[in-house]
């Protein structure tokens, strides 16, 4: 193969990270994994969406769009969310603690979730007995659960060498904050700006603009999702679990305005190192 460059977009188990670019940065365990299913909706209904049986001890529907519900302690949670305009099926992504998969098959763990009714019962006996109902009911019904543990990287590392950037996952896979998927997309979008100027630039100053304007943030990026970890992924039980949840929900209203402002800037339209300055009259 002859190429100019490569870009390693290959995720937490990146060969581009592990064979050439940082063999000695390796992946860590996070203790979690994440048993994810759905619920289909029955395609004679008539209805336009699936009516979900969950309700809030006020009466009011548990699941509008999006719904997070704390398990019954040992750092369990469940996510929720209609994830087609029909809005007649469901995700359910269920994060537990768990201990680390042997081998280094990253596939070879997930078929420990072949036991479909194991992985159900785990998953209704963490919620049963909440403020939510329905949630049993509604569980219940997936038929399909898939088990994947979630690894991170340390902080800070190599992103490049020689005519190789990696990108996403392979270069700063942190631990589970709902954004990896957003924040790769922005590395793409902005290598792609960074390399219209390979006219006039070397690719190791291209490589290096590049880190000049991502690794700040994604250093912030960071520090946030071990924060999100700290606070809402926190291995506790009784009174310290109560407490948890309420500096939890304290701690995510602080984090949503931060999110807001840390996604309302445009990668589009971040200023390069040599661009021209862009006439803004």
């Amino acid at each position: 193969m002859h190429c100019d460059l490569l870009l390693g977009c290959d995720g937490i188990h990146s060969s581009a990270r592990r064979l050439y670019i940082e063999p000695e940065r390796q992946k860590v365990f996070t203790g979690r994994a994440v048993a994810m299913g759905w619920v289909e909706g029955d395609a004679n209904e008539t209805s336009d969406a699936m009516v979900s049986p969950i309700t809030l001890s006020t009466g009011e529907p548990g699941l509008v769009d999006t719904a997070v519900v704390n398990g019954n302690g040992n750092g369990r949670h469940l996510i929720m969310t209609y994830f087609e305009p029909s809005r007649r099926n469901v995700f359910f992504g269920h994060v537990m603690w768990t201990g680390e998969p042997e081998g280094e098959e990253r596939d070879g763990w997930k078929l420990r979730g072949d036991d479909k009714e194991a992985i159900r019962k785990e998953v209704v006996e963490s919620y049963k007995g909440g403020r939510v109902s329905g949630l049993d009911e509604f569980i219940s019904k997936c038929e399909s659960w898939d088990l994947y543990p979630i690894y991170s990287l340390p902080p800070g590392g190599r992103w490049s060498r020689g005519r190789v950037l990696l990108l996403g996952d392979a270069a700063h896979a942190m631990p589970p904050q709902g954004e990896s998927t957003g924040i790769a997309i922005e590395d793409g979008v902005l290598i792609a700006r960074i390399l219209e100027q390979s006219s006039t630039k070397s690719i190791d100053q291209m490589f290096a603009d590049y880190e000049k304007v991502r690794r700040a943030v994604i250093d912030k990026h960071y520090v946030d999702a071990e924060r999100m970890a700290k606070f809402g992924f926190s291995n506790t039980t009784g009174l310290a679990a109560i407490a948890m949840e309420w500096i939890t929900s304290a701690y995510m209203f602080v984090r949503k305005w931060n999110q807001s402002a840390d996604f309302a800037g445009d990668v589009r339209e971040l200023e390069l190192p040599g661009e021209p300055e862009k006439n803004t009259k």
